[in-house]
């Protein structure tokens, strides 16, 4: 997307002024409000707070505090959670939101794919009882990480993740949260050797597959930013995509950078984004390491992402 020079001068000058409104009014902001600022609503996974050596310095409510404090509206519960009280606690104490989950369980390799059915079973287990565990926190998703490609052919695949999440279901619809795909370093909806600009057909495909309100996609920006076009996958997955995670990626050094560094266009993505209509939960993906740069993830998700909205405004 090119952008006029005139323009640029524009969104630089507004930059201050869209970050003190948008931090300002983020705590009345509706999703879906288009007179609210910010149309996105900020997030961050809670695996920045597990770092050992600040965990043990800081009870979690310290830790949504911090966040809360940084900018951001809600957070994102590792699932299955052992202390589920204790994230509500700390949620009611400081006003942080909990909007979703993300699971754990495909780290510990049980993967709705695997070829081991006892393996795939355990894995469903886990699935649903994330989904009551974010529901009973007041989350409206989970996210996961379905399987690995390399764990047969891909229709075999792909049949094994529809019985899984078909199964989980019912669960999802009596505890209100969705069952959400995230794409992932998983060779599953893209190809390794495939080039850099593939497309999100499959992915695609397999949401309408399913075919269930509560089942979409958490699209994942800096993931998919080494083999496509963010903004394209955008546009294709459409109302597909329930919530979205960001970090940044560098193609030329082929790294996961901070978000506003590295090469996505993030002017483009704002622009698919509000051609799709979406609004609601961008969610930080980052690791523990990360903890001591809440304010800074946050000032960047608003530079380059929430206040780009100045774009679509600016004839």
């Amino acid at each position: 997307m090119t952008v006029d020079p005139n323009r640029r001068q524009f969104i630089a000058a507004s930059t201050a002024t869209c970050l003190t409104a948008s931090i300002a009014s983020t705590a009345n902001a509706e999703p879906g409000d288009d007179t609210a600022t910010p149309w996105l609503r900020k997030s961050l996974k809670s695996k920045m707070f597990y770092d050992k050596k600040y965990m043990k310095k800081k009870s979690l409510a310290e830790h949504f505090a911090d966040a809360k404090n940084a900018g951001f509206d809600g957070v994102e519960m590792l699932v299955p959670f052992d202390n589920v009280e204790e994230a509500i606690a700390a949620s009611t104490k400081t006003g942080l939101t909990i909007d979703g989950s993300y699971s754990n369980y495909y780290q510990q390799k049980l993967r709705h794919t695997d070829s081991d059915r006892d393996v795939r079973q355990r894995a469903l287990e886990m699935l649903k009882t994330g989904l009551k565990q974010t529901g009973e926190m007041g989350g409206d998703s989970i996210s996961i990480v379905p399987g690995h490609g390399n764990d047969g052919k891909a229709e075999r695949i792909l049949d094994r993740v529809q019985e899984a999440i078909e199964s989980a279901l019912p669960v999802a619809e009596q505890n209100e949260v969705s069952i959400l795909i995230e794409n992932n370093y998983n060779r599953m909806f893209y190809e390794e050797l495939g080039g850099q600009n593939q497309s999100a057909d499959q992915l695609a495909d397999f949401i309408d597959r399913i075919d269930s309100p509560w089942f979409g996609v958490q699209f994942n920006i800096g993931n998919i930013a080494k083999f496509a076009d963010p903004a394209e996958w955008i546009r294709t997955l459409g109302s597909r995509i329930k919530k979205l995670d960001l970090k940044g990626y560098s193609r030329s050094k082929n790294l996961w950078t901070k978000i506003g560094d590295g090469d996505i266009d993030w002017d483009s993505v704002t622009e698919a984004l509000r051609e799709i209509k979406f609004t609601g939960w961008v969610v930080a993906d980052f690791g523990p390491s990360h903890v001591l740069r809440l304010k800074e993830t946050s000032d960047n998700m608003e530079t380059k992402l929430l206040c780009s909205q100045s774009l679509a405004s600016v004839n």
